[in-house]
C-alpha cells in the first residue's frame, strides 16, 4: 500500500465516528519509536491527532517506568497530569548490564480488558506483541482495535489482531513539537 492510500484510509476512518475513545500507551515503546523516527512527540497533539473529531475521549492512560529520584521525571509527571493524561507509572529498574527498564504490559492489559465496559474502540500505542492476547480478548467483548506505531517496530501479532494500524510516520507532522 502506497503512502496516498495509506493516508485515505487513515482518513476514512477517522471520520467515522468511532464512539467512546480510551487511549492505552506504552510510554516506553513510543519514546523508542520516536528516536527511530527521529522526532520529539508532543503528546497533545498525538492525541488530537488520533482522536480527531468523531469520537468521545474518555481517557488516556500512559504507562511508563519513572525515576523517583529524578527532578526531570517530577516535572514530566506534572506536565502530563496536567494534559489530562493518566499516568500508570513503575519504578524504573537498573539491569546487569546497567540498562534501566520497566515493564508495564501486565498492567496495560489489566486495565484494556477491566475497562472495556467504558469505551468503543480502544487506541493502542505499542509494537509489543505482548499485548495481542489482551487486544483479542477486547475485540472479542466487541471493542474496535487501533494499534499505533512504527511499522518496523511492531510485532506482526499486533497487526493480526488489530482492526486497524496506524504508522506513525504517516502522523510525523501532525505530532512533532
Amino acid at each position: 500500500m502506497d503512502e496516498q492510500q495509506q493516508q485515505q484510509q487513515l482518513t476514512q476512518f477517522l471520520t467515522t465516528n468511532r464512539g467512546r475513545i480510551m487511549i492505552f500507551i506504552d510510554g516506553n515503546n513510543l519514546f523508542f519509536t520516536a528516536q527511530i523516527m527521529n522526532i520529539d512527540i508532543d503528546y497533545v497533539k498525538l492525541v488530537e491527532n488520533l482522536v480527531g473529531n468523531n469520537g468521545q475521549l474518555i481517557r488516556v492512560n500512559f504507562y511508563a517506568g519513572v525515576d523517583a529520584q529524578s527532578t526531570q521525571s517530577q516535572g514530566w509527571q506534572y506536565f502530563m497530569h496536567k494534559k489530562g493524561f493518566k499516568l500508570v507509572t513503575k519504578p524504573l529498574a537498573t539491569l546487569p548490564d546497567g540498562t534501566r527498564k520497566a515493564n508495564c504490559d501486565v498492567e496495560m492489559a489489566v486495565d484494556m480488558v477491566s475497562q472495556a465496559d467504558a469505551y468503543d474502540t480502544a487506541i493502542l500505542l505499542t509494537g509489543d506483541g505482548d499485548l495481542a492476547y489482551a487486544v483479542n480478548k477486547i475485540a472479542g467483548l466487541g471493542k474496535q482495535v487501533e494499534v499505533v506505531g512504527s511499522r518496523q517496530n511492531t510485532n506482526s501479532l499486533l497487526f493480526e489482531a488489530a482492526d486497524r494500524f496506524i504508522d506513525l510516520e504517516s502522523r510525523r507532522g501532525h505530532i512533532r513539537k
